[in-house]
């Protein structure tokens, strides 16, 4: 092909792509997260042209080929329009899920898998038999998602509730003394900083461990968890737009990371593991399931 008929063919493609496959992505505010993301978009395979609006400058003014919505708000805001463009959900947990959700949403949770959590505790703490899962009537929902994890992965889950009109540590410390390892529910009325420090030296003065329930947790006092990065995401977003589309699925971030906690590792007498490599084999072991 000469010279001259490359030059036109891109001029037609440039002309015409912008209006079959640019991404809209409605963020909250901007953000270093949000940069990150939408660089990870950008990167390697992009989808083509994106238009990323702040939830304060969303409309729908034209159709997109498809749409990326950041945090609840944006979760709403979508809701919301009179369109049936394919719309991809992130950063919501099950606690914001719509009821019923319509055929052109999709929705990835923010928060981790519990099988990959299940993983890493048995691969932080060898002899863990018994699972510990604190929750309050805004997680009970969440708990049957946690049964065929644990069947997976061998190990008992040990359940207590928290009525929060009463203090936190009599379901703690009851939860600690007939359970090995302390797995934290995605549940902000427990894990916040009013009730952390509490929970920290409750569970540690029992030698127990805490896995979760998120990376800044793991910076604060607990063991160690999975977690998925702005990168992560946009590489789970990018995978999932490649596949056929599921009517209102629900599903986890493809792409994970890793965080340990050396320090609170070696209190407990535990080996501090190489997080590189322990974050392959939990790769590794996912893989093959």
């Amino acid at each position: 092909m000469n010279t001259a008929r490359r030059a036109l063919l891109l001029i037609l493609l440039l002309s015409v792509w912008p209006a079959y496959s640019q991404t809209l992505i409605v963020i909250p505010a901007e953000s270093q997260l949000t940069r990150e993301f939408i660089g990870g978009l950008e990167a390697d395979l992009p989808l083509g042209p994106l238009k990323v609006v702040t939830l304060a400058e969303a409309e729908l003014t034209s159709a997109p080929e498809r749409i990326v919505t950041l945090g609840p708000d944006a979760l709403d805001w979508r809701l919301q329009q009179a369109s049936d463009v394919h719309t991809l959900a992130l950063y919501v947990n099950r606690g914001r899920l719509p009821p019923d959700r319509p055929d052109w949403l999709q929705v990835m949770l923010s928060s981790p898998q519990p099988v990959r959590q299940l993983r890493l505790a048995k691969a932080l703490v060898p002899r863990v038999q018994r699972i510990g899962l604190l929750f309050t009537d805004k997680s009970s929902d969440q708990l049957p998602a946690w049964d065929p994890a644990a069947a997976d992965s061998d190990l008992r889950l040990i359940s207590r509730e928290w009525e929060t009109d009463n203090p936190i540590t009599r379901p703690l410390t009851d939860l600690l003394d007939n359970s090995d390892v302390l797995v934290a529910l995605d549940d902000s009325t427990i894990w916040n900083a009013d009730q952390l420090k509490t929970i920290l030296l409750t569970s540690y003065a029992r030698n127990r461990v805490i896995i979760g329930p998120a990376a800044p947790f793991v910076d604060a006092g607990s063991l160690g968890t999975t977690y998925s990065s702005a990168m992560d995401m946009a590489l789970s977003a990018r995978r999932r737009f490649s596949q056929p589309w599921q009517p209102g699925a629900v599903f986890y971030p493809d792409e994970f990371s890793l965080r340990i906690n050396a320090q609170v590792a070696r209190s407990l007498s535990l080996p501090v593991p190489d997080e590189a490599a322990l974050l392959q084999h939990l790769k590794a072991e996912e893989a093959v399931r």
